[in-house]
């Protein structure tokens, strides 16, 4: 099974959105994890990017009603996913708001089958500082409780700490190491996309694909 995460920030424009499908066609993924998914009138970038896919199941969810800030423009956004196995539950959760945190967070709790088996995966995208973002994943952890799920996402952690303290879980990052974002101001790279798995599962090789993992 591949998996990929991919924050696809709110593309307006088609050629972006080609460029997007292209990129996921390359990467051969089975499941995909979108953030950051706009919804377009009646349709979500997600409905648009897999009209040129072809996956068999898709589903989307709506976080929050988004203003841009360079054009102004106001749209709903959220969580997406492709599958080429069967969706057979997803489940959306409001994380709590947090003090000072302008951004309404949810997780996609998705149950798919995979040749009979169930697979339980989260999908998720926290807030943009480490402080809310750990306080989200925590919540999170909360919400996941025993079950044995896959994590996958934009976790915007700069300090992944938080993440390697997950003793039954192995990290993508620490099967190899990767960059998926570059700070604008500074130049600084970071790992903000990963993808962890319990027990049970094992990750056989991890790539970085245009910012995605």
């Amino acid at each position: 099974m591949r998996i990929l995460t991919f924050n696809i920030q709110g593309q307006e424009n088609w050629d972006s959105l080609r460029e997007i499908s292209e990129t996921i066609s390359r990467s051969n993924a089975d499941i995909v994890l979108l953030q950051e998914v706009m919804r377009l009138d009646r349709l979500t970038q997600a409905d648009l990017i897999n009209q040129e896919l072809g996956y068999s199941w898709m589903t989307s969810s709506i976080t929050r009603f988004y203003s841009s800030s360079k054009t102004g423009k106001k749209f709903f956004e959220g969580l997406a996913v492709l599958s080429r196995y069967p969706i057979v539950t997803c489940e959306s959760l409001v994380l709590q708001p947090i003090e000072g945190d302008k951004h309404q967070r949810i997780v996609q709790f998705l149950q798919i089958d995979i040749a009979g088996k169930p697979v339980d995966i989260v999908n998720l995208h926290l807030s943009n500082r480490q402080a809310f973002a750990e306080q989200q994943f925590s919540e999170v952890q909360e919400l996941v409780g025993d079950r044995h799920v896959i994590l996958g996402g934009d976790f915007n952690m700069y300090d992944l700490q938080p993440l390697r303290a997950l003793g039954a879980y192995t990290f993508s990052y620490d099967i190899e190491h990767y960059i998926t974002n570059t700070d604008k101001n500074d130049g600084s790279v970071h790992a903000l996309d990963h993808v962890l798995v319990p027990v049970g599962y094992s990750i056989t090789s991890v790539v970085a694909i245009e910012q995605s993992v």
